[in-house]
């Protein structure tokens, strides 16, 4: 008899807890769901490569027409993925900004930043100081936690190959985790007008998923 009262007590005290897994599940999916909301209510800058390195360094050595070549090449990609996010992005507002500026972002110099619009317009009226928006780019994703499977979340952290990804992070550039739907991989074969289209609209359609789970 006590023996069956005290399994009793043991399943009831059991069922009645969380697992230590399941908390920190709960608690990934709390963090996340506030970064959804922090997004909608906030906005979003898009890191535009601008070869600024290269280009100085053709210049350098009086080298004109393949630093032309160069800033041709990427402001055509840059117009792609503007382009994108015009078409498809619609969770918050989207603006963008240079790679050659993430040393203002970092160290929180907004007031050095270039920030456009769409149209390459600049935009000075955008509160940066309150960290309310976030950062995408089409680099790296570094995948360093179980990601978009069937074992997400389980508690088992490991370690992936870096892929090329749309790749979305906090105000202070770093990467988001799971559940939030913080990648979308993309081809950096393919071809320019495609490239960067299905993974914006890929990325949207996560996050609206997302925000009705």
């Amino acid at each position: 008899m006590k023996i069956t009262l005290f399994f009793l007590l043991f399943a009831f005290t059991s069922f009645g807890q969380d697992s230590p897994r399941v908390e920190e599940k709960k608690k990934a999916e709390a963090i996340a769901k506030q970064h959804l909301q922090e997004m909608q209510g906030g906005f979003l800058l898009v890191r535009l490569d601008d070869k600024k390195t290269e280009i100085d360094y053709y210049l350098k050595y009086q080298n004109d027409d393949e630093a032309k070549k160069v800033k041709e090449k990427q402001e055509k990609i840059n117009e792609q993925i503007r382009l994108a996010f015009t078409k498809y992005f619609t969770m918050c507002p989207v603006y963008f900004f240079y790679m050659s500026d993430t040393r203002n972002l970092l160290d929180k110099n907004y007031e050095m930043m270039n920030i456009t619009d769409a149209l390459l317009q600049s935009v000075s009226s955008l509160d940066l100081s309150s960290g309310k928006f976030y950062v995408a780019e089409f680099g790296i994703a570094n995948q360093d936690e179980v990601t978009n499977d069937e074992n997400v979340n389980d508690g088992v952290y490991t370690e992936r190959m870096a892929v090329s990804a749309l790749v979305i992070r906090t105000s202070e550039m770093l990467e988001l985790r799971d559940p939030f739907p913080y990648f979308v991989r993309y081809n950096i074969m393919g071809g320019v007008k495609s490239r960067y289209l299905g993974p914006v609209k890929k990325m949207q359609e996560k996050l609206n998923a997302f925000g009705a789970y």
